[in-house]
């Protein structure tokens, strides 16, 4: 007799005789999500305007693409190091060493001594207290913005009792946008690197738990935003911040700690969040900030519960990244003459204004 008679007995209703088949009625109809779907593929393909996925046979600098060598420019990884032979020789060894998963999520089967050295390591670079690290930077934003303006119910605490705004720059990243519409907190749009009209729209909401977000280095644009003005106005109006430091990270600063290294803000931002696919040629995100937020974060952001951690291959390979940022400044030396170089025949071309 079996242990779980009850659960034999649900499982005999699907039992099917050697037969018997299982027979659908056919339909010629489909779903409205189906024809849209169709629709859609038709018009862009149409009108020339779905996007080309181009095959590159070799990495950069120089890239193959249909056949043709190229040099590629709308590359992010901004100091080469996707191809330094001490960041290739870390990732090899360490796959050789534990194989190329994690295995699971942090929250349910653990970290790798990598992950911890790792997390470690960059809360020191950019001057934090703690830092918590992600599968990618994308991943971070809409893992963390929902935790922070969603914090469980415990116990006899009740969080956010009051209404919770988020002010965010226009032109923030896809992932933030993602991150803020998931928080279902309400989101306030405030113009481009626009103090005043941010200001503005933080006396309307005096009353209100407020969360202030926005790219330090825009991808896009190329500029930076206002961060001593945007700290000023969020301890005025008692705003928490945050920053997407992607592009900054390894870049700005006497350092190449990042924006908040070039306006020596090192401590004053509450959520400092970056990634490891731009400067670091890696692969990852992380946050860092106050020990409390991280211990939070650790515990309450759904990507850390819910995916398989960073394999240690990456980490291992962001670590000797980051070594490399940390003891070679020509690195960024390089790149801020080879942008000048770039700019100023581009001038010179008068492709450029």
């Amino acid at each position: 007799m079996t242990k779980f008679p009850h659960w034999q007995k649900f499982l005999s209703r699907f039992k099917l005789g050697k037969s018997e088949k299982i027979s659908f009625k056919e339909e010629h109809s489909e779903s409205e999500i189906k024809k849209n779907i169709k629709e859609l593929l038709n018009y862009v393909e149409q009108q020339g305007l779905y996007p080309e996925i181009k095959i590159i046979e070799a990495n950069e600098p120089e890239a193959i693409v249909n056949g043709k060598r190229v040099l590629l420019f709308c590359s992010l990884n901004y100091l080469g190091l996707a191809n330094h032979p001490n960041v290739k020789k870390a990732a090899i060894e360490t796959i050789q060493k534990y194989g190329v998963g994690a295995g699971g999520s942090r929250f349910v089967s653990g970290n790798f001594e990598l992950h911890e050295i790792l997390e470690k390591k960059i809360a020191e670079f950019k001057k934090e207290e703690a830092a918590i690290i992600f599968q990618t930077g994308y991943v971070a934003n809409i893992g963390v913005i929902p935790a922070l303006l969603n914090l469980p119910k415990i116990g006899p605490f009740t969080f956010f009792s009051k209404k919770r705004v988020i002010f965010s720059d226009e032109l923030n990243h896809t992932s933030i946008i993602d991150g803020c519409k998931i928080s279902k907190a309400e989101v306030v749009i405030y113009r481009h690197r626009d103090m005043k009209d941010l200001e503005r729209k933080l006396k309307k909401y005096q009353n209100q738990e407020k969360l202030i977000i926005t790219d330090s280095v825009f991808s896009m644009d190329g500029d930076i935003a206002p961060l001593p003005q945007i700290v000023q106005l969020a301890n005025t109006y008692k705003a928490m911040t945050m920053i997407d430091e992607a592009h900054a990270t390894g870049i700005l600063g006497e350092r190449g700690g990042g924006a908040t290294d070039y306006f020596h803000l090192e401590g004053k931002i509450d959520v400092v969040m970056g990634t490891f696919s731009k400067a670091f040629g890696c692969l990852g995100g992380y946050v860092a900030g106050k020990e409390d937020l991280i211990r939070y974060l650790k515990a309450a952001n759904h990507p850390s519960i819910f995916s398989v951690n960073l394999p240690p291959s990456i980490a291992a390979a962001i670590l000797a990244a980051l070594e490399e940022i940390q003891k070679n400044p020509d690195l960024r030396k390089r790149l801020w003459e080879n942008t000048e170089y770039l700019k100023e025949n581009l001038q010179n071309w008068d492709l450029i204004l």
